[in-house]
């Protein structure tokens, strides 16, 4: 019998010790990952936008590890893009009620089968709808209601966190600075000025079918507008960024004003010259496509253009249509493509970019994507690096000056593309050197559209402002263990936590023998 006291005094000094290496191995565990600052979350966080277009629809589904330390920015990565079939919403004034499932095929095959099931419920869905929708709000209220109405309804069918305000119609301002946060982040800017003493940054180029935005960083003790200021704290970094929308100058509805603009000067004949289309090329636009946007008449292209493109009373308008016939010249493209900007209006400022629009000077190295883009890949103009201003202008001018018969020889798009890549790439080039100025000096503009493998545009950074991704206040770096000690630490209490079921183990095979040996003695003392 005093062996059994004996074994079963061990067996508790094993159980006291395993449960006290257990319990300070889980303690310093935690103590040191609480103070390196991780997130308790061990699975991938996913987060969904949808880019609603003047022109179409792009879903995009971000991931970044839900491990992270709590003071830094989360390392978010694109994992999944779709675009959604048809036009952009705006597009559905008609039939408002087809706006949302024009969606859901995107959201079915794309963005359900990208975010796991167990991570749905957790993964914010936002759609911030830009410039067509602007614009359809300030021609027909009603519409763009049902249309948003439309959309929240298909986004609370499927089982990600959405509430209704997670769908709306984003302003210019918004769009501007979410693209500059976007391609900060990406070049990895925003960390890296943690601790500068002048703070390096991208300014953002961005061009939809409704608008274009510059936003960038002005030089230091420039005082911005309110009406084009933002201020943005990044990891305890001040950003007084100046970021301005245009809206109707996006490449879609700059080209429809061009024609329209044409079309007047040309005394609404029905055939028209078209000096930035090649000659040998003619296409049909109708009246009420030229004449009955919101970018042509009313209250939109008044404060746009100054002035409205409005057709003399013929009758039916929908039953007018004007022929546009390319000539292939480039001097009377240059002129024409001038009109659509007034250099000379007063600015009320110290400098102004063109229609009166104030703009500090240009600062720092710049990013240009969406139509920026597209428009210089075509020119082949993206691939050997940057290219200068004068490289820039001969390309246009060698594009604008071929005939139809060889630009069809060109790769890639549709025909009737091939046709307006003159007039893109002229409107795009005065807007940047005799718009916004940009000189020989000031030309550090990289002509992109995506970065590690990231698309880039408002919605990556939409979603890191919406979702606090990126923290305002900077990192307490001098609270955190260096890594040999954090290594070291962790190596120690993972050996408690094995020293403690070591101890475990023992205690139980202790008392396992324990009991075998009592009913042995107890099977003895009955057999006496």
């Amino acid at each position: 019998m005093e062996q059994v006291a004996t074994s079963r005094t061990c067996d508790i000094r094993c159980a006291v010790i395993a449960a006290a290496a257990a319990l300070i191995g889980t303690i310093g565990l935690i103590a040191v990952c609480v103070s390196q600052g991780w997130t308790s979350s061990l699975s991938d966080q996913y987060g969904i936008v949808l880019d609603a277009g003047s022109t179409h629809t792009q879903l995009f589904v971000y991931r970044w590890p839900g491990l992270r330390r709590n003071s830094t920015a989360a390392t978010v990565t694109q994992v999944a893009s779709c675009r959604a079939e048809g036009s952009g919403i705006a597009h559905y004034s008609d039939d408002p009620t087809k706006a949302g499932p024009s969606l859901d095929k995107c959201l079915s095959t794309v963005a359900m089968t990208t975010v796991p099931a167990h991570a749905r419920a957790d993964t914010p869905i936002y759609l911030g709808a830009t410039a067509g929708m602007r614009l359809l709000r300030e021609r027909d209220l009603e519409s763009s209601r049902q249309i948003m109405t439309s959309v929240q309804t298909t986004l609370r069918h499927f089982p990600f966190q959405f509430e209704p305000e997670q769908a709306r119609i984003i302003s210019g301002m918004e769009e501007g600075s979410f693209s500059w946060v976007t391609v900060n982040y990406l070049v990895g800017n925003f960390e890296n000025n943690i601790q500068s003493l002048s703070p390096t940054t991208y300014g953002a180029l961005d061009m939809g079918g409704a608008s274009t935005q510059i936003t960038f960083v002005p030089p230091s003790g420039v005082t911005i507008p309110l009406e084009d200021a933002t201020l943005l704290r990044i990891y305890g970094v001040d950003y007084h960024v100046y970021a301005h929308s245009f809206l109707c100058y996006g490449r879609v509805e700059v080209e429809r004003r061009f024609f329209a603009n044409l079309v007047v000067a040309g005394n609404y004949s029905s055939e028209v010259e078209n000096p930035c289309a090649p000659s040998g090329y003619n296409h049909t636009l109708s009246a009420s496509y030229l004449f009955e946007a919101p970018c042509s008449q009313g209250k939109q292209a008044l404060l746009t253009w100054g002035s409205e493109v409005i057709l003399p009373d013929y009758g039916d308008v929908a039953e007018r249509n004007f022929t546009m016939v390319g000539s292939s010249s480039y001097a009377d493209c240059v002129a024409h493509v001038d009109k659509l900007f007034n250099f000379s209006e007063p600015c009320d400022y110290g400098s102004c970019s063109f229609n009166g629009v104030y703009q500090p000077s240009l600062h720092g190295k710049f990013q240009a994507f969406s139509f920026f883009y597209y428009v210089v890949d075509f020119l082949n103009l993206t691939r050997p690096g940057n290219f200068s201003i004068s490289e820039f202008n001969s390309t246009v001018n060698t594009y604008c000056s071929k005939t139809w018969k060889e630009v069809q020889n060109f790769p890639g798009p549709l025909l009737e593309q091939l046709a307006l890549y003159c007039l893109d790439a002229q409107y795009i080039y005065t807007l940047l050197v005799k718009g916004y100025g940009f000189e020989k000096d000031t030309w550090n503009i990289t002509f992109t559209n995506q970065v590690k493998d990231t698309s880039v545009g408002w919605a990556l950074g939409f979603m890191l402002n919406t979702t606090n991704l990126i923290p305002s206040e900077a990192p307490v770096i001098q609270s955190k263990l260096s890594q040999t000690a954090y290594a070291l630490l962790v190596v120690l209490f993972v050996v408690f936590l094995l020293l403690g079921v070591g101890f475990t183990y023992m205690a139980y095979r202790g008392t396992k023998s324990s009991k075998a040996r009592y009913r042995q003695l107890s099977n003895y003392g009955s057999v006496e």
